[in-house]
Order: C-alpha cells, then structure tokens, then sequence
C-alpha cells in the first residue's frame, strides 16, 4: 500500500504545472517534446540517463529540454532525472534484484553513499531495506 501511495504522489507531482508557466498557452510542439523525453526515459530502464545524450537523441538543446521539462515537472532537468533513477532503482530493488550496489551503479549512481543518502531522503528507507522487502515478496 505504501508503494501505491509513493507512485500515485510521484504521478500527481509529474503533472502538475507551476503557475508561473501558466500564463503562456500550452505549447503543442514544447508538449511533444516532453513526451518524446518521458518516452526515451522508460525505453531503456537498463542504462544510466545522461541529459546531454537524452538531448542528443532528440535533436534538441539541453538548454531546451532543461526548459520544458521546468514547465511540465516544475522541478529542473537534473531533479527530475535524478528522481527518475531513483525510481527506476527502487522499482528493481522491489523486483529482488541482486544487489544494491549492481543496481545503483547500474542506474548511473557512482557515488554509493550519497546515492544511499538520496534513496534515503526520498522513500525513508534505505535501498537495503527495499532490496529485503523485494525478496520477501
């Protein structure tokens, strides 16, 4: 219940539009855009995601894809990608997967203890505690 309750505020947050943005009608072409890069951040769950590649991909700027996904998200290209992995983390730790760290290093989280810190921060447990609770079930 309380991962239901994770995913359904995490897919509430992900579509809300701050009110500075607004103002301006929804652009058509800005809202392909963030679909396209939504798209390409559920296509490969397997590779660590790298703005500058995401941007690449697109054919677009990282300065545009930093823009539509601060319309679209509220939250800077980086936040959401970095919570993004975090996601993708602890959808395979619930998933059993082998260890914390194949997985973190897997999802582009070099950096193990501020990696544990963040996960920490975001679920209020620690990637271990998942990983447990993933084998249980």
């Amino acid at each position: 219940m309380r991962e239901s309750l994770f995913g359904a505020v995490d897919a509430a947050f992900a579509n809300l539009v701050p009110a500075r943005w607004t103002v301006r009608p929804n652009d058509a072409r800005q809202f392909k855009i963030f679909q396209d890069i939504r798209a390409l951040l559920t296509d490969d769950l397997s590779q660590p995601i790298y703005s500058e590649e995401i941007a690449s991909k697109l054919g677009l700027s990282v300065r545009t894809m930093h823009d539509v996904v601060r319309r679209y998200c509220g939250m800077s290209l980086h936040r959401y990608l970095r919570l993004r992995r975090l996601w993708l983390v602890r959808r395979r730790l619930l998933a059993g997967a082998d260890s914390v760290k194949a997985v973190a290093l897997a999802f582009g989280f070099w950096h193990l203890s501020d990696f544990s810190r963040s996960y920490r921060d975001q679920f209020g447990e620690t990637p271990s505690e998942t990983l447990r609770r993933g084998r249980k079930a």
